[in-house]
C-alpha cells in the first residue's frame, strides 16, 4: 500500500512505495525538498545532508496521485514554473489539434495543467477579453437550474462511528440514478451527544484538489480541513463533485472530456452543493438552516465562493487561498483547451468567482500566506477591494509565510472558527 504524504510548502499530495520511506524527494508542484514519512508514522530525523537517492531533475520515482501535484510539465501556472519544466511549443500543439495526430498527450497536458506560462499568459488573456466582463447581473440564465430540484431518495445517516472522542462520523452514499449530483458520497460529522432540532451551525466543504475542469472525490487526507470545525461544536457536511478522474497523468483526452461534461452538467459543483443542502434539510434535523457557512481551501475555496454567489441561505463564506479569476489564471492557453474540449471557455467565464462577485450575498473571509506559491495574496486583496466597492462585507487575513497549505491548517481554520462565531453572535440566539 503506497504512502500518502503532503508537501508542507504548497499542499501538494503524492504517494510513494514503501521502499522510499525516509528518503528525500522533490515536490512535483513547487520543487521543495521534503521527506517521505515512514510507513509506521514514526518521526524521521532529517540530518540536512543529501541522500544518495535524492531526486534529481530527471528522476521522479514518486508516483503522483493526480489530485494536487501534477508533474512539472503539466503543473498549474499559478504555482509558477517548476524546476526543469519545459513547455510544448504552442504552434506544435495547435497544429496537432488541426491534424489530429499524435499530440494527444500534449493536449492532455494543457487540460491537466490548465494554466501555463505565468504573468505573460495572464496579461495576454486579460488583454484579449472583450470589453465588459461577463457577470451574473443581467443574465437571463442566471437563475439556478432546476437540475437539483428533484432530490434523490436520500438514505439516512445511520448510527455512524466515533471517529475520535467527541466526533461522530457518518458516510452517506447516494443512490447513483445518473442525474447530475445524484452519485458519490457525503461525509457528515456531528459533535458527539444528543442535539435538539436546529441547534447546530453547519459548515459545508467540498472535496479539494480539482483542476476546476473536472470533479473530485473525498479522501482521508481531506479530514484535517473538516475536524477542527466539529471539535469547535459545528456540524460539517463534506460533499464530492461530479466528474472525478482518478490519475490525471494516465487519463486520455476522451476521459478528460467525459469528466468535464459531468462537471459541466453539475454546474461546476453547484448541483452537488445544492443537493448537500437538500440532504441537511431532509435528514439532519439537528442542523439550523439559518446558520450555514461554506468553506474550502484552494480549488474548494473557489467552489465556496461560487456557491456563496448563488446561495442566499449561506451566512458566510471562508476562502483559504482561492483561485478567483479563472479566465486570467488560465490565460491564453484557455483557447487551446477549448479547441480540445469545446465549451471550456464559456464554462470558465460562467463559473469564475470573479465574474459572480456582484451576486455574493454574505460576508466573505479570505485567508492567504504572503509567500503562497499557488495563490498570490494580491489576488485576495484585489477581490476584497472590489467587494468593498460594491458595499459587500469582505475581510482578508494573512500570515507572512508557510506556503499554500500549512498556514490554512495551523492558523487559518482557528481564525475562521473565531470569525464564524462572530457572525453567529451577530445573528443572535438560534431560532429553535
Amino acid at each position: 500500500m503506497p504512502i500518502l504524504f503532503r508537501c508542507g510548502a504548497c499542499g501538494a499530495m503524492a504517494r510513494a512505495v514503501d521502499e522510499l520511506a525516509g528518503r528525500k524527494v522533490r515536490c512535483g508542484r513547487c520543487g521543495q525538498k521534503l521527506l517521505i514519512p515512514p510507513r509506521d508514522d514514526d518521526p524521521v530525523e532529517d540530518d540536512g545532508e543529501e541522500s544518495p537517492d535524492d531526486f534529481g531533475e530527471d528522476e521522479d520515482p514518486v508516483e503522483d496521485d493526480g489530485r494536487f501535484a501534477p508533474p512539472p510539465a503539466v503543473r498549474p501556472t499559478w504555482a509558477g514554473p517548476a524546476p526543469g519544466a519545459r513547455r510544448a511549443p504552442v504552434g506544435w500543439i495547435v497544429a496537432g489539434i488541426a491534424v489530429g495526430m499524435a499530440v494527444n498527450v500534449a493536449l492532455i497536458a494543457l487540460v491537466v495543467r490548465g494554466l501555463s506560462g505565468g504573468a505573460e499568459a495572464k496579461d495576454e488573456a486579460v488583454a484579449r477579453q472583450a470589453p465588459g466582463r461577463p457577470t451574473a447581473e443581467g443574465r437571463e440564465d442566471f437563475a439556478p437550474s432546476e437540475v437539483a430540484a428533484g432530490l434523490p431518495d436520500f438514505p439516512p445517516p445511520g448510527p455512524g462511528v466515533e471517529l475520535e472522542p467527541g466526533v461522530r462520523f457518518h458516510e452517506i452514499r447516494l443512490n447513483g440514478s445518473g442525474a447530475p449530483g445524484h452519485s458519490g458520497k457525503f461525509w457528515l460529522y456531528l459533535p458527539a451527544g444528543e442535539h435538539p432540532s436546529r441547534s447546530l451551525p453547519c459548515v459545508l466543504i467540498t472535496a479539494a484538489g480539482t483542476n476546476l475542469l473536472t470533479g473530485m472525490s473525498l479522501f482521508d487526507s481531506d479530514r484535517p480541513e473538516h475536524l477542527p470545525y466539529v471539535r469547535a461544536g459545528f456540524a460539517v457536511l463534506a460533499f464530492e463533485l461530479d466528474g472525478p478522474i482518478g490519475d490525471l497523468k494516465t487519463a486520455t483526452m476522451p476521459q478528460l472530456a467525459a469528466s468535464f461534461r459531468k462537471f459541466q452538467a453539475a454546474e461546476a459543483g453547484l448541483v452537488n452543493a445544492r443537493l448537500a443542502l437538500g440532504y441537511l434539510s431532509a435528514r439532519v434535523p439537528q442542523v439550523d438552516p439559518d446558520r450555514l457557512f461554506a468553506a474550502g481551501h484552494s480549488s474548494a475555496a473557489t467552489m465556496a465562493l461560487l456557491f456563496a454567489s448563488r446561495e442566499p441561505r449561506l451566512k458566510g463564506c471562508i476562502a483559504f487561498a482561492p483561485a478567483i479569476d479563472m479566465e486570467a489564471k488560465y490565460g491564453a492557453e484557455l483557447f487551446q483547451i477549448d479547441a480540445a474540449i469545446p465549451g471550456v471557455r464559456d464554462f470558465v467565464a460562467r463559473y469564475s468567482p470573479r465574474n459572480n462577485e456582484s451576486t455574493l450575498g454574505c460576508p466573505v473571509l479570505f485567508f492567504c500566506a504572503e509567500d503562497d506559491p499557488v495563490t498570490p495574496v494580491a489576488d485576495c486583496r484585489e477581490a476584497v477591494a472590489r467587494l468593498e466597492a460594491m458595499g459587500k462585507p469582505a475581510t482578508l487575513l494573512t500570515v507572512p509565510d508557510g506556503g499554500h497549505y500549512r498556514p490554512m491548517v495551523e492558523t487559518g481554520i482557528p481564525r475562521a472558527i473565531a470569525w464564524i462565531n462572530d457572525r453567529l453572535a451577530d445573528l443572535g440566539p438560534s431560532a429553535r
